[in-house]
């Protein structure tokens, strides 16, 4: 195994931030409804609103969102946390898209 394959088949004592858009419902609430449920993911520890909801068509709004995660301990490979918080995003009622904009590891 080499040293690629190592840093992805053990878990990653690093933080991470992504930037991203989420596309959602008019009639969600997005503090009690979405973020809750985003902030209930393991390994989220932050979400920071970075752009203010916008109303972007019938019935449909935007967020742009900093989110801070550390990827779950458990020997999950970072790129497959990556997919897996995606999908997580996604199946949350009330949001109808989600966009990973840009994602960096940060210090703590």
């Amino acid at each position: 195994m080499n040293e690629d394959e190592k840093s992805f088949s053990s878990p990653s004592p690093h933080h991470y931030t992504i930037d991203l858009k989420i596309h959602y419902d008019e009639e969600a609430r997005l503090y009690e409804d979405i973020f809750n449920q985003v902030r209930a993911i393991p390994g989220v520890t932050i979400i920071s609103v970075t752009e203010a909801s916008q109303t972007t068509g019938t019935d449909q709004k935007t967020v742009r969102l900093d989110l801070k995660y550390m990827p779950d301990s458990k020997g999950v490979p970072l790129e497959q946390y990556g997919f897996m918080l995606r999908r997580k995003i996604k199946s949350i009622h009330g949001i109808d898209g989600v966009k990973f904009i840009s994602s960096k590891k940060i210090d703590v």
